[in-house]
């Protein structure tokens, strides 16, 4: 397996325990008022677009061009930010 492949391989099982985690935390999130729901699940769709989408595009692109593009650097920056901005 190239070794770019197995950087990002963990990205599908990721997002299926995020979905089981969400499932469980439903609860939770249903006895807090709505605004802070909202606001919860858009930190938490922008810390998994970054960290779980993105992770697989960097790979992709990783596969195809390299790691010393610049459009693997600006998919980097992008996918780090978007994890920040969930956090």
């Amino acid at each position: 397996m190239p070794e770019q492949s197995r950087t990002r391989i963990w990205a599908a099982p990721a997002g299926i325990i995020s979905l089981l985690g969400l499932a469980a935390f439903i609860p939770f999130l249903r006895s807090l008022p709505l605004r802070l729901t909202v606001l919860m699940l858009l930190s938490a769709a922008l810390f998994l677009g970054g960290a779980v989408g993105l992770q697989m595009v960097g790979g992709k692109i990783a596969e195809a061009e390299g790691t010393e593009v610049f459009w693997y650097r600006v998919e980097t920056n992008l996918e780090e930010a978007l994890e920040l901005a969930g956090c």
